[in-house]
C-alpha cells in the first residue's frame, strides 16, 4: 500500500482508538461512581451484618472488575488498515471501495491475480486523493464519548445531593464500603 493512502487510514486507526480508550475510561468512571454511590447510601442506611456487607461489596467489585475487563478489551482491539477502509468507505459513499480494492490488489501475494502495476498505481493515486479529502473526525462518531459525558452530570448530582441530604449516613456507607 502506498504511503500517501496509508496516512489517512492510519488517522482514521489513531481516531478510533482515541475514542474506544475515552469511552472505556468513561463508561468505567460511571460504574465505579454510579455502584460506590449505591453502595454507600444502601450500607449507610441499612443495618447489615459484616459477612452480608462483604458479600455485597465482593459482588459489586465483582462485577465493575468484570465489566471494566471486557471495556478495556474493546478498547485495545486493534484497528487494523482494512477495518479502517471500510469505515472511511461506509462514512464517504463516493469512494466507491477504491480503499479496500487498493489495499485488497496491494496485499495479493499472487502476481497474476494482482493486476499490473500501472493500474494499481492509478488506484492507489485515486484512493490517495480521495482519501486525504476526508476528515477523519468525519469518519468516526464521538456520540458515544459524548453521550458518556452527558451520562456523568446526573451522577455527580446525585453525588452532590447525596452529600447535601445525608452526609453522615453517606460517610458511614462509603466508610462500610471500603471496610466492611
Amino acid at each position: 500500500l502506498s504511503a500517501p493512502l496509508r496516512q489517512p487510514l492510519e488517522l482514521v486507526i489513531a481516531h478510533i482508538r482515541v475514542l474506544r480508550w475515552t469511552a472505556a475510561v468513561l463508561a468505567i468512571t460511571l460504574a465505579v461512581l454510579h455502584s460506590v454511590l449505591l453502595l454507600a447510601w444502601i450500607l449507610g442506611n441499612a443495618a447489615m451484618t459484616p459477612p452480608a456487607r462483604i458479600a455485597i461489596v465482593l459482588s459489586v467489585l465483582g462485577l465493575i472488575l468484570l465489566g471494566a475487563a471486557l471495556l478495556m478489551r474493546r478498547a485495545c482491539t486493534a484497528t487494523t488498515l482494512p477495518m479502517a477502509a471500510r469505515a472511511m468507505e461506509h462514512a464517504a459513499p463516493e469512494l466507491e471501495e477504491r480503499l479496500t480494492s487498493a489495499y485488497e490488489l496491494s496485499a495479493e501475494p499472487h502476481p497474476d491475480f494482482r493486476g499490473s502495476p500501472d493500474l494499481l498505481a492509478r488506484l492507489n493515486d485515486e484512493a490517495a486523493t480521495q482519501a486525504h479529502a476526508i476528515d477523519p473526525g468525519a469518519v468516526v462518531s464521538g456520540r458515544t464519548v459524548l453521550t458518556l459525558l452527558a451520562l456523568l452530570a446526573p451522577v455527580l448530582l446525585a453525588w452532590i445531593a447525596a452529600l447535601i441530604i445525608a452526609p453522615h449516613a453517606l460517610g458511614r456507607g462509603l466508610r462500610q464500603t471500603l471496610f466492611p
